[in-house]
């Protein structure tokens, strides 16, 4: 494993980072819920535009635009490329095919509201149109999570080698952000008002797997961490969860490059090492 040191965040952490990884911090102050408000109000305008080719890009580009860090929208892009191809298996698929165990959950969660996308979309459905059905039917939910997130005061990004700041290249990733809540949450629940919160095509339809550790610096002495799969029994990425008093920090750990089992050791290293100042 790669030699580490500590590293003290102006965020009010402390973390093990790698030598040689690459860093930066934010400290802007975000209102979750107004931005959520301000960009479905674009969205709504954009949707009832007439109908063109470039029209179901546009509100995907809108979608990505108000992501909280370039990282989250690096994989946002990810994701979309992935249902592309499972739209396309479903469509070369013949009715009451049988899927390989790796994309049949997907495949079920894509397709969920496949009948309303197609009606919206008078039937000329892509993945990219789907996706924007399957965001509008979560618009509720989702401003809902931003409302008890409350601020997003800041975040933090280190970088295996290369100019992170540039954010063009797809580096093994972790970033930590910080909260400002409307109230106490322990940390599942920050675990499940995160997800809730983001775009519905970060929902593989794969079950998360879930687990406590142990953590005594933050409120009730525990850290969730979760593992999230695209494909079964090979983890894409991994996020911890952590809370004191309204206080909240999210870690994010991913390879966009699909690498990602060759840094997992290097990823929980270094959140086993995540300490609230």
């Amino acid at each position: 494993m790669a030699k580490m040191h500590p590293y003290a965040s102006k965020l009010g952490f402390s973390i093990l980072i790698p030598d040689g990884w690459d860093y930066v911090e934010n400290l802007d102050k975000i209102d979750m819920a107004e931005k959520e408000r301000e960009s479905q109000k674009k969205w709504l305008l954009t949707r009832n535009e007439p109908d063109s080719p470039d029209k179901a890009v546009k509100i995907f580009m809108e979608m990505v635009s108000v992501m909280s860090t370039g990282m989250q929208a690096m994989e946002a892009y990810g994701r979309k490329l992935q249902y592309d191809k499972l739209l396309m298996l479903c469509l070369e698929r013949p009715k009451g095919a049988i899927f390989d165990k790796s994309a049949a959950k997907q495949i079920e969660f894509l397709l969920s509201q496949h009948e309303i996308a197609s009606k919206e979309w008078n039937g000329k459905l892509t993945a990219t149109r789907l996706l924007i059905t399957l965001q509008q039917l979560t618009e509720e939910a989702r401003l809902r999570a931003k409302e008890s997130l409350g601020y997003q005061v800041g975040y933090f990004i280190v970088s295996k080698e290369g100019d992170i700041k540039k954010e063009s290249d797809p580096l093994p990733t972790m970033t930590i952000i910080k909260f400002s809540m409307r109230g106490n949450e322990t940390s599942s629940q920050l675990y499940l008002l995160y997800q809730q919160s983001l775009p519905v095509w970060f929902w593989s339809g794969i079950p998360d797997n879930v687990k406590t550790v142990k953590n005594n610096t933050v409120d009730n002495g525990e850290m969730t961490v979760v593992e999230h799969y695209l494909e079964f029994n090979r983890p894409e990425s991994l996020s911890a969860y952590a809370t004191k008093d309204t206080t909240g920090w999210v870690v994010c750990c991913t390879d966009l490059k699909y690498h990602f089992h060759r840094n997992k050791s290097v990823f929980e290293k270094m959140i086993e090492s995540f300490c609230v100042e």
